[in-house]
């Protein structure tokens, strides 16, 4: 091909967009280089030994993950860090490097992890507290030469904003966060794995019609040049407001809108990592949540129907228990796989799966449990994740470029320790199969065809 001056002229503009597009999630502000979809793993500070290791992670566990996120210290009223939050003791050092030095030792990121619940926002709002929660979270990271994490997970929930997407003081703390963040490096600072340190975020999803704007998109589209990972928690995502049972993680809505409100589908990850995407935020920012968790309805009457309540999308006229109801226990896959498991305080109905209760819903790509028992107290819709549905939220991770997955929580695949039948030795699980969700994640990353590309651009 002859070469003329327009064809040099069209070569070079696409060689600079090629650059533009690489380069554009990896500025000096965030943006660790993405090779493979990440797998984010929380672990609680229930699970140390007495070493201060973890003991319910085996080798191929280790190999999976790429980052884990130690949860987590609290937050007080003053600004200041709850280091024993929970009763989890992660004010001990020698805790914290334990888990760190085990987690380097197989090429894994770790995450220090700051949790509130619905209280974060006046100390945000005093600039003297946002300095002090400021400081202690920098302080955390500063480990010298000694083995250190490698940044810091946000998990002050909900995350909201205004009507043009402003949330003032949470975008002050990130951004002030992030700019002391910036001092510290591999040469100051040589026991991290990374260059620098990366700052992860967890949120929830936007509750609006279908095609409304969105707020929380705006903002988190303002922010995600500071972040390295914006972790969508997709589940919790069914609630008693609706007025329908729901899965807790559904993945798509299968074309079905809430009865009382048509200008808005039932939720799924789907929708909310779609809506994000649209708001600006680039795929390859955002981690989709997967949940180790179950969730229960209960009882009630089922319109047109003398039953309780056993599947999705059912109405009612007699309202169920639902898994934030006193006495309904926010259970553990482990636990909802050990024959005999209780989930309802002053009840002796056995919740535990079988395959005669198990049911999979193809449009959700989510499984369930519906146990109809005679007359409708004790019947039950029990949501949860199975293999089955984490392989499709991998798989649609894969398709549709996104930077991969977390999962709350790593310990949730094992029975609690202690008085629970589990062991902080060993991952003890309900049923005799050993960690089969991030089983799951290991396979459906290794199988399947092409290679992943994560999207560095709006679509």
């Amino acid at each position: 091909m002859r070469m003329t001056m327009a064809n040099v002229n069209r070569m070079v503009a696409a060689w600079l967009l090629a650059l533009m597009t690489l380069a554009a999630p990896y500025t000096v502000c965030a943006g660790e280089k993405i090779t493979k979809p990440w797998v984010t793993g929380y672990i609680t500070g229930e699970w140390h030994r007495s070493d201060g290791t973890i003991g319910i992670l085996n080798d191929e566990d280790w190999n999976t993950l790429t980052h884990v996120i130690h949860h987590a210290a609290g937050l007080n009223s003053d600004g200041s860090l709850d280091m024993n939050y929970g009763g989890w003791q992660l004010s001990s050092q020698s805790r914290r490097t334990a888990l760190i030095e085990q987690a380097h030792a197989k090429d894994v990121k770790v995450l220090f992890s700051v949790v509130n619940f619905g209280g974060y926002a006046p100390v945000l709002a005093d600039p003297a507290k946002r300095q002090t929660l400021v400081t202690q979270l920098i302080n955390v990271l500063k480990n010298g030469t000694d083995p250190g994490y490698d940044g810091l997970d946000i998990d002050l929930e909900p995350v909201t904003a205004d009507s043009s997407g402003n949330n003032p003081n949470y975008e002050a703390f990130i951004n002030d966060l992030h700019t002391q963040m910036k001092t510290i490096n591999k040469t100051n600072n040589p026991g991290m794995l990374v260059d620098r340190p990366l700052l992860a975020i967890a949120t929830g999803i936007e509750v609006v019609a279908d095609n409304g704007g969105g707020d929380l998109r705006k903002l988190l589209a303002k922010l995600q040049d500071k972040l390295d990972q914006i972790n969508v928690m997709a589940y919790d995502l069914s609630t008693i407001n609706e007025g329908i049972v729901w899965h807790d993680g559904a993945l798509y809505d299968g074309g079905n809108k809430y009865p009382t409100n048509s200008a808005r589908s039932v939720v799924s990850a789907n929708r909310a990592i779609q809506q994000f995407i649209s708001g600006g935020v680039l795929p390859s920012k955002l981690g989709l949540g997967i949940s180790a968790e179950t969730r229960v309805w209960r009882g009630g009457k089922v319109t047109g129907s003398t039953d309780g309540v056993t599947a999705p999308l059912q109405a009612w006229t007699t309202e169920p228990l639902w898994w934030m109801s006193s006495g309904v226990d926010r259970g553990r896959y482990a636990q909802l796989m050990k024959p005999g498991y209780r989930c309802i305080t002053g009840s002796t109905d056995d919740c535990s799966y079988k395959p005669e209760y198990y049911r999979w819903d193809d449009q959700a790509k989510m499984p369930y449990l519906s146990i109809n028992k005679t007359g409708s107290a004790s019947d039950m819709f029990i949501s949860y994740n199975d293999p089955r549905s984490v392989s499709e939220k991998v798989k649609y991770v894969k398709e549709k470029g996104l930077g991969g997955v977390m999962l709350w929580e790593m310990g949730r695949e094992c029975l609690p320790p202690g008085a629970g039948g589990g062991s902080v030795d060993q991952c003890v699980s309900g049923d005799g199969n050993y960690r089969p969700l991030l089983k799951a994640i290991r396979q459906t990353l290794r199988t399947g065809t092409g290679k992943y590309k994560p999207l560095l651009v709006q679509p």
